[in-house]
């Protein structure tokens, strides 16, 4: 909020995007869903990601060497997509969680969203297979 209020302030030129869950999601800590994170005299942007993304995403930080939890998942996967288009400028992506207080909940709900998530980015069949294996041998 302190951010996006000097964003504001001071009239730049940078532009804040919030990232939120869907209403039925299994985000930990994204408790309460609200279609307004920040407050409307602000303006921001909100962009919904759904679980498919947001643990895709995950898997995707992991691999660059980064635990981070399904909220970073989500906001990294969003940052991913206006990144690839970006001729000029940098996209900043504020993690807001770890992986390390999450390990069974993750390997739960990624047992159950592996095929949508494989659907949807193939391209992550082995990489979500170590790190399926990471999580259970590896973090405890």
């Amino acid at each position: 909020m302190g951010i996006c209020l000097m964003i504001r302030f001071e009239k730049s030129k940078h532009k804040l995007v919030g990232i939120q869950s869907t209403k039925q999601h299994h985000i930990i800590g994204d408790c309460e869903w609200s279609p307004e994170i920040f407050s409307p005299l602000i303006k921001s942007e909100i962009i919904t990601v759904d679980d498919v993304d947001a643990y895709a995403g995950l898997v995707m930080l992991w691999r660059g060497g980064i635990y981070a939890g399904p909220s970073s998942g989500m906001t990294f996967t969003h940052a991913r997509r206006p990144a690839e288009h970006l001729k000029e400028g940098r996209i900043l992506v504020i993690p807001a969680d770890s992986i390390f207080a999450y390990r069974d909940y993750i390997l739960k709900v990624i047992n159950q969203l592996k095929d949508d998530i494989l659907k949807r980015y193939p391209d992550l069949r082995e990489d979500l297979s170590h790190y399926v294996e990471w999580l259970k041998n590896y973090l405890h």
